[in-house]
């Protein structure tokens, strides 16, 4: 799966630079694509496998690892592209770039705690959704980058309500893939969760990667100063990252919607689901 991954997002990499149809974009994509199929029926196979798929047919935990998955892949862009805006288009040093992302920092140390008391009082979906909502409007104020957008001004607030957005899917999202799970399976829930942590940034920043470099290749092409179609197509990719959010959102209000015995929708509360396999 590693291997897949890995040689997967090498390709989509590619793609920002090169068309499709080359060597370079189509033979990493397709080969990742192969050696996760190939792990797949590997795991199908064997009587004792890695990862037990049929522990990911629940809706619900299905649903938890995707807001996890998206989440991870939003706040890997924001790093990934800020950093790269305020040293390249801003001249920031790296110095200066790092103390930038304090106030990120500090609103999720901030936000954990009243998320998890959220969890309690609210429930996984509302908490999960509602981040994710969160996340995409953090992700949409950093999309408005421009060659002289101000950080007090424009950056600094998509840095204080993505982090307060994260901690909600983080919290929300965990207690939503863990629910129920048995204890001879808790180790197994939890490295699923982890590997979902970095899955995420992975692919979905190699994704994000290419989409925001063709963007800006277009503008540039186009006529378009270089330090304004650059942060233009860094702010493309933070958009895109931010409907992918949004939908998201919509997704998991839907799927963590639970039936019970009386035919009630359960919407609150933290957890009440019996043991699953």
């Amino acid at each position: 799966m590693t291997a897949g991954l890995s040689v997967l997002s090498h390709g989509l990499v590619e793609a920002g630079e090169r068309a499709w149809g080359t060597p370079r974009v189509w033979a990493p994509v397709v080969a990742g694509l192969l050696l996760l199929v190939a792990f797949v029926v590997v795991e199908l196979r064997v009587q004792k496998p890695l990862l037990p798929l049929g522990f990911l047919v629940s809706r619900r935990r299905a649903a938890a690892l995707g807001a996890i998955l998206v989440g991870s892949a939003g706040m890997s862009a924001i790093f990934f592209f800020l950093s790269l805006y305020l040293q390249e288009v801003r001249s920031a040093s790296p110095l200066l770039t790092s103390a930038a992302f304090l106030p990120f920092g500090a609103a999720q140390l901030a936000a954990g705690p009243l998320a998890a008391r959220a969890v309690r009082n609210r429930g996984a979906r509302s908490v999960t959704a509602g981040g994710l909502v969160l996340c995409a409007g953090g992700l949409l104020l950093l999309g408005r980058l421009g060659a002289d957008t101000p950080y007090l001004g424009g950056t600094l607030a998509g840095l204080l309500l993505f982090p307060v957005g994260i901690a909600c899917v983080f919290s929300g999202a965990t207690v939503a893939a863990l629910e129920g799970v048995r204890d001879d399976r808790a180790g197994l829930a939890g490295g699923v969760v982890n590997t979902v942590m970095e899955v995420g940034p992975t692919v979905g920043l190699a994704a994000l990667v290419t989409l925001a470099a063709t963007r800006a290749d277009r503008l540039r092409h186009g006529g378009t100063a270089a330090a304004e179609a650059v942060s233009a197509g860094y702010g493309y990719g933070l958009t895109v990252a931010a409907a992918v959010c949004a939908g998201g959102a919509a997704l998991v209000a839907y799927a963590l919607k639970r039936v019970g015995p009386d035919g009630e929708r359960d919407g609150g509360g933290g957890g009440g689901a019996g043991p699953v396999p």
